[in-house]
């Protein structure tokens, strides 16, 4: 969300063969969402439109969904005729395919008879053909191809989803806000431009404050375009440690991209010292004491930083 002196100006990133519509509530508590506007065709990289200050909507959501086929679009429950190939292992079928779809081969002993019996199903797609070999056990003499919509699979729940903030200008910043659960810490991220790689740390280790969250960026802040990260709140990090052959110590753990992390050290488990301050570049965290060779006894110990 940016500001201008028309209205809101919302932006988001969009994909060929896609339609938008905006979505808006007044209170994140009301029931539903208000459509501002509808069939918004995509004009990718990305999507832009002005929400005239006149709209009494506070909070604001982005929809999507396939845009209309110009062509009526296939049946999902389309029947076709495959190709059949003797081979040494039976009769290959084979038969054009298309991602999202999966297919059953149904058979008939005689095409006059009622119905006909399913030699296999969920076959996914393998675009651009898929093929099927029927044994010649199979007693069928005529094959078909079915198909229907491929179930959508749920991705599983991840403890490092990202979520897209509602932006509020206020004198003092942008107010991000967003739903936010118990046990969960969060990151805002940020970026100038959506083409730049990699996002940005604003502010992390944000405790939820639930129902919502909210963080305000400073005018000063040169990101545009904002995110939320958020992972399960962690007590402590499982370091794992190497003994190299010179008698160093490399440890590793599992990290943020972007995050900054305390090395503290320690003699007695009880007077710890900060050695060093790293920022993750990936998913684990990695440092190399070459001090350790000068240490009868250490440990170690790592924490996110502030």
């Amino acid at each position: 969300l940016t500001p201008s002196q028309d209205g809101i100006v919302l932006s988001w990133q969009s994909a060929s063969g896609m339609v938008y519509r905006v979505e808006g509530k007044v209170n994140l508590e009301d029931q539903g969402w208000n459509i501002v506007v509808s069939n918004l065709p995509a004009t990718p990289p990305t999507n832009s439109f002005t929400v005239p200050f006149s709209n009494t909507n506070n909070f604001f959501r982005i929809g999507q969904s396939l845009a209309e086929p110009q062509e009526p679009p296939p049946s999902t429950n389309l029947v076709t005729s495959p190709n059949l190939t003797p081979s040494q292992d039976g009769i290959v079928l084979s038969w054009q395919s298309a991602s999202g779809m999966v297919y059953r081969v149904e058979g008939k002993v005689n095409l006059e008879d009622q119905g006909w019996n399913i030699v296999v199903s969920n076959l996914p797609a393998a675009p651009p053909t898929n093929s099927f070999t029927v044994p010649f056990s199979n007693t069928n003499n005529f094959f078909r191809i079915g198909q229907s919509l491929a179930e959508p699979q749920e991705p599983p729940p991840s403890t490092n989803l990202v979520t897209y903030p509602n932006l509020t200008p206020s004198q003092d910043g942008i107010v991000l806000s967003w739903q936010s659960t118990s046990g969960i810490v969060y990151r805002v991220e940020g970026k100038v431009n959506l083409e730049d790689q990699g996002w940005n740390i604003v502010a992390s280790n944000l405790p939820a404050t639930p129902p919502t969250n909210y963080f305000t960026v400073q005018f000063s802040n040169t990101n545009n375009f904002f995110r939320i990260g958020q992972q399960t709140a962690q007590s402590k990090l499982t370091i794992n440690p190497t003994l190299n052959p010179d008698d160093t110590i490399s440890l590793s753990w599992p990290a943020t991209p972007g995050e900054g992390y305390e090395v503290l050290i320690s003699s007695n488990l009880i007077d710890w010292t900060t050695l060093t301050t790293i920022t993750a570049t990936g998913t684990t965290g990695i440092f190399k004491d070459v001090q350790a060779t000068n240490a009868h006894v250490r440990f170690y110990r790592i924490k996110v930083s502030p």
